[in-house]
């Protein structure tokens, strides 16, 4: 690793003076020890790109990017992708229609033409020199200060629009044989994000089967009709998805249930994990998990994060912390409970009914 970093370092130095030969000298090597599926190999093949454009080697280049178009996440595709459309545009010549000429000799005279014939033939004299395949020279580097202050406007802007997504989550768990997941994105501002755009259409490829309603600045995933233990695979599979798109590495949701049977009635028992450690706060997102449960939910986490209305529970994840959830609730049976009340009341019915032949007619006696 030591010797990587520091031919690494000697590459960079050649960009930097432009002894782009030098670079892919000490780079092609390298190429078969370090794939394009990690991170040394995606940054070795974006030196060799820079490299072979300097020199003009267009096919070699594309070849790299080619290669980059490969990788498992999605940000280094589209990279590959659109370095690959920059390299292969192209070189357009100027029409002869958009230049413009002027009539030079009202306005000079004949001595102007005499000056115009010899500055001609002082031109088919000069001699030029190919620099395409020369190196340009040591870069200069940045002014004191400039890298300060686009740091800071890069951490500020960073704040500002981090937290500009709101990822909301519904769980519908009034019927347990049939649960409704969905889900919310939503941009704060007219437009969406980057890594929005980029977790949307890992959702398109991936999640073919659900309902999807997109919008200008929202987006919305349905999952309808799935059994209680499908609900886990659910949303750990759309966590996997939202991981990818932040290349942030987040562990899965542990979502643990149990039931108790009862005559008339089940109470379910619902422990629920998500961990956001990893999640900085700088990202800073708005996650929210809703559920609606089939009675009063009995909530067993005190937390401020956790609001219950009714049987309708949200919850506001924290990132940087773990999230726990200990809730329950009834679901009754509501068939088997109508079918008692009927028999009840047809029942009661019955016994006046024979209270009534017990105790006779109050009416007198016509004689016999």
């Amino acid at each position: 690793m030591n010797d990587y970093t520091q031919i690494i370092k000697e590459a960079e130095l050649a960009v930097n003076k432009g002894d782009y030969r030098y670079c892919i000298k000490k780079l092609k090597p390298l190429i078969n020890i370090f794939p394009v599926s990690t991170s040394e190999g995606v940054n070795i093949r974006f030196l060799l790109i820079t490299a072979s454009s300097g020199i003009n080697n267009t096919e070699e280049a594309i070849s790299f990017c080619k290669q980059l178009m490969k990788s498992n996440y999605s940000h280094i595709r589209d990279n590959g992708k659109s370095l690959l459309e920059i390299i292969s545009s192209p070189i357009l010549k100027t029409p002869e229609s958009w230049n413009i000429k002027l009539d030079t000799k009202s306005l000079y005279g004949k001595n102007r033409i005499k000056s115009i014939s010899n500055t001609s033939n002082s031109i088919k004299k000069e001699k030029f020199i190919n620099t395409t395949q020369i190196p340009t020279g040591r870069t200069k580097s940045f002014q004191k200060g400039f890298t300060f202050f686009v740091s800071v406007f890069l951490v500020l802007m960073t704040l500002l629009l981090s937290g500009c997504v709101k990822i909301e989550s519904n769980l519908d768990l009034r019927n347990i044989e049939e649960v409704n997941v969905s889900y919310l994105l939503e941009s704060k501002f007219d437009t969406k994000l980057p890594w929005q755009l980029n977790l949307e259409t890992e959702i398109k490829e991936t999640l073919k089967d659900s309902v999807m309603n997109e919008g200008t600045n929202n987006f919305v995933l349905k999952n309808k009709s799935i059994n209680i233990n499908e609900t886990k695979e659910t949303l750990n599979q759309f966590l996997k998805l939202v991981s990818e798109s932040l290349e942030i590495d987040l562990e899965e949701i542990e979502f643990n249930y149990n039931q108790k049977n009862y005559l008339i009635a089940k109470r379910y028992f619902f422990d629920i994990i998500v961990n956001l450690q990893n999640l900085n706060r700088v990202e800073n997102l708005e996650l929210v998990i809703n559920i609606a449960s089939p009675s009063k939910v009995n909530l067993q986490t005190k937390e401020n994060s956790i609001k219950v209305r009714e049987n309708k529970l949200n919850w506001q994840l924290e990132p940087g912390e773990i999230n726990h959830l200990i809730f329950n609730s009834w679901y009754w049976n509501k068939t088997l409970i109508s079918t008692l009340i009927a028999f009840l009341i047809f029942l009661i019915a019955y016994l006046i009914r024979i209270k009534r032949y017990e105790l006779g007619s109050s009416l007198p006696k016509l004689p016999s």
